[in-house]
């Protein structure tokens, strides 16, 4: 309670005139960074591990259209056949046939996309490519932190993309559309690295701003006097002892 009415009173004493970092941040505000902080990286485990099989799923949908169909494989596309081939698009039915068993998968015979890529090599291709877009924020953007107006809307920016992009997909159902959610899982990675740059940046601006900091400023001030030259000078005893 001392810290809280501490902190309040320097939030009284601060005017406009002075450095606004020095105003305490409210609880609700420190909460919303700490649930950021809580959430972000969740969000993007969750987005790597099972955004990518959807992506891979997608691909593979696409690349079993070819007209030499699928076939059904022990485990992954170069295990053991359990099956001959299981005609062609647009009869599929992707369905196990009865007595195989649950091991046996069924993949594309003939694995190429309408690009010519394979479509393993599509989450492949994704990382790359936000791995590329990562190194270029940083080399190139990486320093926006510094400055307060772009370290608010790169903070904005990101989470906004983080946010909203997995909604988008969601509505993305054709499998034909695989490359849309390539990009939007792209764009996720990179918006969060900006995200989290800003977030970064933010911290040394909290931790002045805490009003536990406050407090423990406030008392430090208020046990001294101020020199001439701003320093604070311990308080001296009746006899002018330290």
């Amino acid at each position: 309670q001392p810290v809280v009415e501490a902190a309040s009173e320097a939030r009284i004493r601060v005017s406009d005139r002075d450095d606004l970092t020095l105003v305490p941040t409210d609880k609700r505000e420190l909460m919303s960074w700490y649930l950021w902080d809580c959430g972000s990286s969740p969000i993007m485990a969750t987005t790597i591990s099972f955004w990518s099989l959807l992506i891979t799923q997608y691909a593979k949908y696409e690349a079993a259209k070819n007209v030499e169909g699928i076939v059904w494989r022990e485990h992954h596309t170069a295990g053991a056949l359990c099956g001959a081939s299981d005609g062609a698009y647009p009869e599929l039915k992707f369905v196990r046939p009865e007595g195989m068993p649950e091991s046996c998968q069924w993949f594309p015979v003939n694995k190429d996309l309408p690009t010519g890529t394979d479509y393993s090599n599509t989450v492949v291709l994704s990382n790359v490519a936000g791995q590329l877009g990562c190194g270029f924020f940083l080399v190139f953007l990486g320093s926006l932190g510094d400055f307060g107006s772009m370290r608010w809307n790169g903070l904005a920016l990101g989470a906004f993309v983080l946010s909203f992009a997995p909604i988008v997909a969601l509505f993305i159902s054709e499998t034909k559309d695989y490359a849309w959610q390539a990009a939007l899982f792209v764009a996720v990675i990179v918006a969060h690295l900006c995200a989290q740059q800003m977030f970064d940046a933010y911290l040394p601006l909290l931790a002045k701003a805490h009003p536990r900091t406050i407090a423990a400023r406030e008392a430090r001030h208020s046990s001294g006097t101020k020199t001439a030259n701003g320093c604070v000078e311990p308080p001296k005893t009746a006899n002018g002892c330290v």
